[in-house]
């Protein structure tokens, strides 16, 4: 029987307390716990640098996010101090939501985004022949990661997050010249406003009339 059945470890925060073998114990833990998703190893005081696991001194959540998709399990401290590494910058909350996606995909960088524009093409024509567009965990199970053995349970947390992500960064859309007094004067004129959109996020709408400064002029 494994450590991780033993202590009943789930998805979440695990936090080790005692006076010895806590280092071991994470370690045996992380190990047991790699195949089933990505492991953060952390701490709220101080400890040795992992000899086994990467660890990397306060890094950026993008960063994290890479490394436990190339790597699995790594080992997330703040710079060292007499000796021995410290707590992070980040919040524990904060390492928790990087690690808790518990989706690995072995791919490159490229091969992955071209398999999202070719998939996301085909999405593209299914929605323009049914007129239908389709929640947000199903779009990436069955379009945009079909094929990789990423369930729709596993995706629909942050599916959103997801399309997101992917309709922000993947082009730079710029705001046309005098867009805000352009929208103020058709508001003042009484012309009612919306948008009506096919992006698949629910969220980036919204977020771009924010941006823009013209949210309160749309119903």
């Amino acid at each position: 029987m494994q450590l991780t059945e033993v202590i009943k470890i789930n998805r979440g925060i695990t936090a080790l307390i005692g006076g010895g073998g806590k280092t071991t114990a994470m370690h045996t833990l992380a190990r047991e716990l790699a195949g089933r998703g990505t492991v953060i190893l952390t701490t709220s005081t101080h400890i040795c640098a992992s000899e086994e696991f990467s660890t990397y001194v306060d890094p950026e959540a993008s960063m994290i996010r890479e490394r436990l998709a190339a790597e699995g399990v790594i080992c997330v401290t703040g710079a060292e101090t007499g000796g021995k590494l410290c707590a992070p910058k980040l919040t524990f909350e904060e390492l928790e939501r990087l690690a808790d996606y518990g989706i690995r995909l072995e791919l490159a960088p490229d091969v992955l985004a071209q398999m999202l524009k070719t998939n996301c093409e085909d999405y593209k024509h299914h929605s323009e022949q049914t007129l239908r567009e389709l929640p947000a965990g199903q779009i990436w199970s069955e379009y945009y990661l079909r094929g990789l053995g990423v369930s729709r349970e596993a995706l629909e947390p942050i599916a959103e997050e997801l399309s997101f992500r992917y309709d922000y960064d993947r082009t730079r859309i710029l705001r046309r010249p005098h867009l805000k007094q352009t929208i103020e004067a058709l508001r003042d004129m009484g012309i009612r406003m919306g948008v009506i959109s096919n992006i698949i996020s629910t969220s980036v709408v919204p977020h771009f009339l924010a941006e823009y400064g013209i949210e309160d002029a749309m119903e």
